[in-house]
């Protein structure tokens, strides 16, 4: 008889010569890496998340743009005016690089400075085509401020 078995019970049969025999529960098999292999569902940023970081990054470029046309047409003076109106979007783009590892304050440092965006990008709408900016601004708002991405800045590290 083997080991551990109960009166009754047909005979288990030893194991073949060199071969293992099977780990106590929990442990994982022979010859198989512990843990997951593949990185899984949980650990993949939602597109959501994902979209805002982007639209971020696109509005920090449209800033960059504009501050480059107005240094070529007019002067620095322009662009450094350009990039006063357009501070919060690199704000923004500095907590879109930490959405994969930052925590719920860089979501809400996000929305804060997204919607400082709208107003500014509302405000000087007079002087310099920041319209598309403003919307794009209210697009993040949106996007952050969604269940999933909650779900996301809070999720166990």
């Amino acid at each position: 008889m083997h080991g551990s078995q109960h009166p009754g019970q047909p005979p288990v049969p030893d194991p073949a010569p060199g071969a293992h025999p099977d780990p106590p529960h929990g442990y994982p098999l022979p010859g198989f890496p512990p843990g997951p292999v593949a990185p899984s569902a949980a650990h993949q940023m939602p597109g959501v998340v994902r979209t805002a970081q982007v639209l971020l990054f696109v509005g920090v470029g449209f800033f960059v743009f504009l501050a480059v046309l107005a240094g070529l047409a007019d002067d620095s003076r322009s662009a450094g005016q350009v990039i006063g109106t357009g501070l919060f979007w690199f704000v923004g783009a500095g907590c879109a690089f930490r959405f994969g590892s930052g925590k719920h304050a860089t979501r809400v440092t996000a929305i804060v400075v997204a919607s400082m965006a709208i107003a500014t990008g509302l405000g000087s709408m007079r002087e310099q085509p920041t319209g598309p900016t403003a919307i794009l601004a209210i697009v993040v708002v949106v996007l952050l401020s969604q269940r999933t991405t909650g779900d996301w800045f809070r999720r166990p590290r």
